[in-house]
């Protein structure tokens, strides 16, 4: 697409606050944006991943078209469609299956120097894999239908004292025939052809529905790389945004950090945009990328923040960022490394003390003990949490059995007898712990399957002690804690604070950019057209 002009707007001065001690403040920024462009590109929103029937119902009217050939295959009033995904006799179709990840290298060579010693340890007619994966080649091993399986693999293999970082992974195997689509009304007729796909349903009138759940834009019914149906959202980057921020944050909320969410959203989809190719549309609807729920929620509270943002991404070093989030970081956000194993530490996502006060920083297991029995004045102690206290500071208490059960498919030590804090984050998050147990020992790590192996813990910021056969935790934040805690993001509001002085003390050193420069906006509208071609 020729840009024939690109034009600078404004310089947008960001006021710092004199009256606060230290100044929270975002690097002022030039806002760039194309007069020669639509400002409101689209992308696609996977609904259903994986599906062998599927129904779809128009509040008024729909029209069904053909992708490839342009052929409009339907159009009727308020009636239901269903879609069908039909193999060929002896076809098998896509699956799920466990893998056992041991190690990620920078060459095919090293990867395939990597395979000989694996080979030396595993079992004979174990499947070894070279998984090229960005800037790595991973080796992964294995496959397995239960998760338990691996994990018995991974004890086996520890047992040699190589490869002892490794940890269980699901993949999705491809389907052996793709396979077509059938279209069938709501009596059970079917037009009698199948379509190779992706058809698009377009509302004539109205909004389209999928479970009792409504959308904007159109739906896209296809088979995947994978070899499974999947149904989609093609809708603007706008309207997607409306439907994913009253989903990540309520939209009652104040309304500056209902914008620095906009903001983050936002910057977090550039990110995600090819993160679901190979099921056939940019991102997902659920917490992977982030929770997306259509007309469904929709407030105009919180799509007025989106509006008041349009377009607004943060960059560093003239990229989009990393804009992960969660819920409440307890008093202290926590170093993107010590929570997801990334090939580099982001200088934009460091441990951040949540206040505008003087940093105060515990560094040793008593003082973390202390902080996490705290109540600090800090940005996520606010309106709230003073209505709901579970998610800055909590109590759980886990039975011994209960315990020993969710453990279980993290290390298998018997009864669980204890757990010991191994090491901590900036954050006090646990990012390594030994559970011991009647059958010996085993370290869990990182945060994510602490939380998980402990039976669903908030966080890893916890404190835990043992009485008779109970386990009690106390615990800080909700959630991992890395990039803008959204409670306190509420809090600066309540203290004064405008949406880009909240992005600036989350993400460090950041500007703020238009989505629609050239190199993003391209980006956006190539990855639309290979997804979800437009006809003249």
């Amino acid at each position: 697409m020729p840009f024939r002009s690109l034009c600078a707007v404004t310089f947008l001065i960001l006021l710092a606050g004199c009256a606060r001690t230290p100044t929270i403040k975002m690097t002022p920024y030039q806002s760039q944006i194309l007069t020669d462009v639509p400002q409101n590109p689209e992308i696609s929103v996977g609904l259903v991943p994986a599906a062998t029937r599927l129904a779809v119902s128009p509040s008024q009217a729909l029209r069904i078209v053909d992708e490839q050939t342009g052929e409009q295959i339907v159009t009727s009033s308020a009636e239901t469609w269903i879609f069908e995904h039909v193999l060929p006799a002896g076809a098998q179709g896509a699956r799920e299956v466990w893998q056992l990840q041991l190690a990620a290298y920078q060459t095919p060579e090293t990867a395939e120097s990597g395979v000989d010693q694996v080979r030396q340890i595993l079992p004979v007619g174990t499947p070894v894999h070279i998984v090229p994966d960005g800037k790595w080649y991973k080796i992964r091993v294995g496959e397995f239908d239960t998760r338990q399986a691996v994990i018995a693999l991974k004890a086996d293999i520890d047992q040699h004292g190589q490869f002892t970082d490794s940890f269980p992974i699901q993949i999705t195997l491809p389907a052996t025939d793709q396979g077509h689509i059938r279209l069938r009304n709501q009596e059970g007729e079917s037009l009698g052809f199948l379509w190779e796909g992706p058809l698009t349903i377009q509302a004539v009138s109205g909004h389209l529905t999928h479970e009792d759940r409504s959308y904007r834009g159109e739906l896209i019914v296809g088979v995947n790389q994978l070899g499974t149906m999947y149904l989609a959202n093609r809708v603007t980057v706008t309207a997607y945004l409306q439907g994913v921020l009253p989903a990540e944050m309520h939209p009652s909320w104040a309304s500056e950090a209902l914008k620095a969410q906009a903001v983050v959203a936002r910057t977090y989809l550039i990110n995600q945009l090819e993160a679901h190719l190979k099921e056939g549309f940019n991102v997902c609807n659920s917490t992977h990328c982030q929770v997306y729920q259509g007309l469904m929620g929709e407030t105009e509270r919180s799509n007025q923040a989106v509006l008041d943002t349009q377009g607004e991404i943060l960059v560093f070093a003239n990229q989009p960022i990393k804009a992960v989030y969660s819920s409440c970081c307890g008093g202290y956000s926590e170093r993107i490394e010590n929570v997801w194993d990334t090939p580099t530490a982001y200088d934009y996502l460091k441990s951040q003390f949540d206040s505008d006060r003087r940093q105060f920083h515990p560094y040793r297991e008593p003082h973390w003990q202390r902080w996490i029995k705290s109540t600090p004045d800090v940005f996520c102690r606010n309106s709230i949490t003073a209505k709901n206290n579970s998610v800055f500071r909590w109590e759980v208490t886990k039975t011994q059995a209960e315990l020993t059960a969710s453990v279980k498919p993290y290390a298998n030590v018997g009864t669980v007898t204890r757990i010991v804090p191994q090491e901590r984050g900036q954050s006090g998050r646990l990012m390594r712990i030994t559970v011991e147990g009647t059958a010996g020992q085993a370290e869990i790590a990182p945060e994510l399957n602490i939380r998980r192996a402990l039976g669903g813990l908030r966080s890893s910021a916890f404190v835990v002690k043992k009485r008779g056969d109970q386990f009690i935790f106390r615990g800080a934040g909700y959630g991992h804690g890395v990039g803008m805690c959204q409670v306190g993001a509420v809090g600066m509001a309540e203290r004064g604070y405008n949406y880009r002085e909240i992005l600036g003390h989350y993400y460090h050193h950041c500007h703020l950019y238009s989505i629609y420069q050239a190199n993003i906006y391209t980006r956006l509208q190539w990855l639309d057209q290979q997804l979800c071609p437009r006809r003249s």
